[in-house]
């Protein structure tokens, strides 16, 4: 939980070294946003499994390519499991994710997006029952050595565009690759995110 922690309080303090005047950017006509919110995961492939809720929080950049379109690349941290039947805890990934998507405004007040995650499954904690001991830090080395470390996903979403700086957004994740070291077990990541973001417009 601890590293979970200091890698969010990393991803959210990027952005407040830029402001609207003086937004930094590979590129001229490059603008940020960042984003905060909920998600609701699951892990397809485990038996007894059901959704469980975690946390997201993202900064990115847009390339704008026309008066409508736009690519948007960055990074997330996205805080991602499963609950799962006979176990008291759920089973937690906490994975940094670089997206690549194309974004459609229109109106200037709907925004639609769909496109590709690359997700890397940096550490986490498998499920405990509560009457069987278990010791933390092999439990993360046992993480590692069931779960791969990258994994790809495909994403569609829309968002409503409240004003010039705030939309929120409805993402959903579909996982494209087998996470698991096992060539027996075929688990995937499947989430749904709803945030909150401000872009640097």
């Amino acid at each position: 939980m601890k590293k979970a922690f200091t890698l969010l309080l990393f991803l959210i303090s990027i952005p407040y070294s830029y402001s609207q005047h003086y937004y930094v950017s590979v590129c001229e006509d490059c603008y940020g946003s960042i984003e905060i919110g909920g998600i609701v995961s699951t892990i397809s492939g485990i038996d007894g499994n059901s959704v469980n809720a975690g946390f997201y929080a993202g900064y990115y950049q847009f390339k704008p390519i026309s008066d409508n379109f736009s690519f948007r690349s960055g990074v997330s941290y996205n805080n991602i499991g499963t609950k799962v039947t006979d176990y008291d805890t759920p089973l937690v990934i906490h994975a940094i994710d670089v997206p690549l998507s194309l974004h459609y405004i229109l109106k200037e007040k709907y925004q639609f997006f769909a496109g590709g995650e690359i997700g890397t499954n940096i550490f986490g904690k498998l499920p405990t029952r509560n009457d069987i001991p278990t010791n933390t830090s092999s439990d993360s080395f046992t993480f590692r050595e069931n779960f791969k470390t990258v994994d790809g996903s495909f994403f569609v979403g829309a968002g409503l565009i409240f004003i010039e700086h705030i939309d929120v957004n409805l993402k959903f994740n579909v996982g494209l690759t087998n996470i698991s070291n096992s060539n027996f077990e075929n688990y995937k990541k499947n989430w749904v995110t709803l945030s909150a973001g401000y872009t640097f417009r």
